[in-house]
């Protein structure tokens, strides 16, 4: 069938589809438009203005005109249209920058306060136990004087009646020591008296005749109790820390105080985890009461009072030396049949011994026995007054009496 009479753009018509510019050939470049001129016309019916892209499909929000020229004739050409801003980056670190210093200082702030308010918290808590004396009174001393250790002054070296100190405050605990004398003030100071060779006064006494009159001891905290024994002094400050001068012995001499033969004329603090309620002296030994009802020891052990030095090892440590003596340690005590430790009360010394009572009333003992200190049928009175199990100690052993 010939082509005559065929209208023009059949082919068209019935849906072929147009060839487009790349095919024939033709570019598809916009002319490009002078800077500062809006281009609006030449657009087909219903389309964006030349410039400002819409949409794409299913989108539901309109992209903002490119920075540049003409940009408030295309936003006045789309009303109706939700316009949206996008900042250059030099606004956005701006705005961050805001933000940042409006929220952060108060962020750091909590981090740096949450520590202090602990430690303001740990530092409040006071320690108590019955043996705290807080009843004021007045001192009086009688017997031997002849290294000042009864306060009255270098010319009085003998007493035989009680005799007043003149101390400058009222005094709610005395201590006696092997040559010195502790006296705890109502305020929670020490005043001491008597000999200071190995530095058991905890004050300097280079002043001629010093040590036979009351001192005043430089320490900043409030004690609650004092010790005395042959050659050191402790005291129990009120937040539970231990402070200790002077020095321990054996029967060869001066065996040091926290490091193997050096001595302390100033308090110095004793390392331990666990606030202490009591402190108690014998002659050359140190025992502590903590929260816990747990006992720590320490210095001379040759006769057993530390509860826990093995006799292999009580003349100076043994092959581990006196850091083994010197440094405080846990007593390890269970109970008969018990696995859990057991937790002390109270706790008590002689001269070479220690005493602890339980919480359930029995009685540990440790130390030397060479006069019977330990033995059933002297400390028999005393659990029939107070009705206690009795435990007996041999040197470096404990058992049941």
């Amino acid at each position: 069938m010939g082509t005559r009479g065929r209208p023009r753009g059949s082919r068209r018509a019935r849906g072929r589809p147009r060839r487009s510019p790349q095919a024939s050939g033709r570019s598809c470049r916009r002319r490009e438009e002078p800077p500062g001129r809006a281009v609006a016309s030449a657009a087909p019916r219903g389309a964006a203005p030349r410039g400002i892209r819409t949409a794409g499909r299913g989108g539901g929000r309109a992209r903002a005109m490119r920075n540049g020229a003409g940009g408030e004739d295309a936003d006045s050409m789309m009303p109706g249209k939700r316009r949206v801003q996008i900042l250059v980056p030099e606004e956005v670190s701006t705005e961050m920058k805001k933000v940042k210093d409006s929220k952060m200082p108060a962020k750091r702030r909590m981090k740096i306060l949450v520590p202090e308010e602990e430690s303001t918290e740990t530092k409040k808590v006071k320690v108590s136990h019955p043996s705290h004396r807080s009843q004021p009174g007045l001192v009086l001393t009688l017997g031997q004087g002849n290294v000042g250790q009864l306060g009255l002054g270098e010319d009085i070296m003998e007493r035989k009646k009680p005799a007043l100190v003149t101390l400058p405050e009222m005094v709610v605990q005395v201590e006696a020591g092997g040559m010195h004398t502790v006296c705890l003030s109502q305020t929670g100071k020490i005043y001491t008296f008597g000999c200071n060779d190995e530095g058991a006064l905890g004050r300097d006494t280079s002043a001629e005749g010093s040590e036979s009159s009351p001192g005043l001891v430089e320490l900043q905290e409030k004690v609650v109790q004092v010790s005395a024994g042959d050659s050191h002094t402790a005291a129990l400050t009120e937040d539970g820390r231990v402070f200790v001068w002077g020095s321990f012995r054996d029967n060869n001499g001066v065996i040091g105080l926290l490091e193997p033969m050096k001595t302390s004329s100033v308090p110095v603090l004793l390392q331990l985890d666990t606030p202490v309620v009591k402190i108690v002296s014998g002659n050359d030994h140190l025992v502590m009461l903590t929260v816990d009802g747990d006992l720590f020891t320490c210095g001379c052990g040759e006769q057993g009072q530390l509860g826990r030095v093995p006799a292999l090892f009580a003349t100076r440590g043994g092959r581990r030396g006196l850091e083994r003596m010197l440094v405080p340690q846990l007593v390890p005590v269970r109970g008969r049949g018990r696995r859990s430790k057991m937790r002390f009360q109270d706790a008590f010394c002689g001269a070479y011994f220690t005493f602890a009572v339980t919480h359930e009333g029995h009685i540990y003992g440790f130390g030397l026995s060479n006069y019977h200190q330990l033995e059933p049928h002297v400390l028999q009175e005393l659990h029939q007054v107070l009705g206690w199990v009795l435990w007996r100690a041999a040197p470096h052993g404990l058992r049941r009496l």
